[in-house]
């Protein structure tokens, strides 16, 4: 309950879905969070699209060490709801607002 305070208080934004607690790894360990090879008691990066029918659509998993890109996240969602909406496929690259939905890199 602190976790989504500071998100609160920080941002103003409250946070429209249900956050478990997992301290002892169980849950994390079921779902694949886990990589015994990068470590065995912190969690990977994962992002889990579930869609209103609780199906899992889309499993992203990034290392430890890389951020998520929060567009494509965005962008991905967007896909499934169009592709469900008009039964059509989305090609690679698809992208329904182009200037919105890039991931940028800063420069090195």
């Amino acid at each position: 309950m602190a976790w989504l305070d500071n998100i609160y208080q920080k941002t103003g934004i409250e946070v429209p879905f249900p956050i478990i607690a997992d301290l002892n790894g169980n849950i994390a360990r079921r779902y694949g969070m886990i990589s015994n090879e990068v470590n065995p008691n912190v969690t990977v990066r994962n992002v889990f699209i579930i869609d209103d029918k609780g199906v899992v659509r889309t499993i992203f998993i990034y290392p430890m060490n890389v951020g998520r890109c929060i567009p494509e996240i965005l962008r991905t969602v967007e896909a499934l709801q169009t592709a469900d909406k008009t039964g059509m496929s989305t090609p690679a690259n698809w992208t329904p607002r182009k200037s919105t939905n890039s991931c940028t890199t800063p420069d090195i």
